[in-house]
């Protein structure tokens, strides 16, 4: 041994993170901010798309039964949180 305490802990722990960590690190706050804009997009396009499976159910019910049913957000609310649906559409 030389006497030195040289370590390549550090220099190891450099390299891991480089391989690791994809995103420098003043980027990070943007990546967060992507991150929650997409998050939102993809919640709109989820509402998005409830509104059009309603509308389907709406038109798959006037083809089965021959009555229209106006569907509106408060339609399909309803019919999900109802444990009565028939009342919930009648109403």
């Amino acid at each position: 041994m030389t006497g030195q305490t040289h370590s390549s802990l550090p220099t190891r722990y450099i390299r891991i993170k480089a391989a690791i960590a994809r995103v420098d690190d003043e980027h990070l706050e943007a990546l967060q901010k992507a991150k929650a804009d997409v998050e939102r997009e993809i919640e709109e396009d989820i509402k998005a798309i409830r509104r059009q499976f309603w509308t389907k159910v709406a038109a798959k019910m006037e083809e089965d039964v021959g009555k229209k049913y106006d569907v509106s957000d408060t339609f399909y609310t309803i019919l999900l949180i109802s444990t009565d649906p028939p009342t919930a559409i009648n109403s």
